[in-house]
């Protein structure tokens, strides 16, 4: 059964769904109709450039053709054959961002800190003269969001909107101690050192988890005869700290407390946090 579309729209006009009324009543008259078994114009042509289509496209592959047609064959030969195109996998969080001046003075000041083997000073964009330094390179503020972040490649560690388990780490802090925080972003960067190479790392912004102050409202500090090193630490947030996944220690088993359900004396939020490292 065809439904010839030139033609209903012509007598009922246009519908806004498939179900509304006017499309009930076409198909009531339809399957009614005697008259339903011919070709319309608008079938009759598609039927028409298929067939053509389709006999072209199969000449085309054939050697029938003579040597005279081989000039426009090979032109039309190419367009006959259809190419296949895959998708390339891209994450649905990922997208280019300016960092906030107080993230991207971080970001310079940790790679020229951290050897990341460039043997480059870089210096934000917008300061850097062509008469400087020729170790010197500009550094631009552009970076690129990912929601997770594969390490060693059997590490998963993802922002806590993604995944928060994934997402409490311990890391390292610049003097050498280690601290606990929870993943508020990761973006991976592009530089170009002094010599025109392409770097790129991949960085965590860290809602860094202050300790429980003071120690001695520790309850869990009665079990340090016990190899358990938990840690308490104030839950509230702090100012976003810019680390490399190099300082990254390890994921972290986590529980979260409300104000004084461990203990009258912490009267706020807390979190008790377990290194995993291995």
């Amino acid at each position: 059964m065809a439904i010839h579309l030139a033609e209903c729209l012509e007598k009922f006009g246009p519908v806004r769904s498939w179900w509304t009324f006017p499309l009930e009543r076409l198909m009531g008259q339809v399957l009614k109709s005697t008259y339903n078994n011919h070709l319309g114009e608008l079938e009759i042509t598609f039927l028409k450039a298929f067939c053509q289509l389709g006999n072209l496209r199969a000449l085309l592959a054939s050697d029938c053709l003579p040597d005279e047609l081989e000039p426009f064959t090979s032109q039309l030969r190419p367009s006959s054959q259809p190419q296949r195109t895959f998708p390339e996998a891209t994450d649905p969080c990922s997208k280019a961002q300016i960092l906030p001046s107080q993230l991207f003075s971080q970001l310079v000041n940790k790679i020229n800190t951290i050897p990341l083997g460039d043997d480059c000073i870089y210096v934000e964009a917008d300061k850097w003269q062509p008469d400087m330094d020729q170790r010197m390179a500009p550094i631009n503020a552009r970076v690129e969001n990912l929601s997770s972040f594969h390490l060693d490649n059997d590490l998963t560690y993802s922002t806590y909107t993604t995944s928060p388990k994934n997402s409490i780490i311990e890391f390292r802090l610049i003097t050498g101690k280690t601290a606990f925080g929870r993943i508020a972003q990761i973006f991976k960067h592009r530089r170009v050192t002094h010599k025109k190479t392409v770097c790129f790392d991949t960085w965590f912004v860290i809602h860094s988890f202050p300790d429980a102050q003071p120690k001695s409202k520790n309850p869990f500090a009665k079990l340090y005869k016990y190899p358990f090193k938990v840690a308490l630490c104030s839950y509230a947030p702090q100012t976003p700290l810019l680390i490399h996944t190099s300082e990254v220690i390890s994921h972290c088993a986590w529980i979260c407390y409300s104000a004084e359900e461990i203990s009258s004396d912490l009267n706020q939020e807390m979190i008790a946090l377990v290194s995993l490292s291995r």
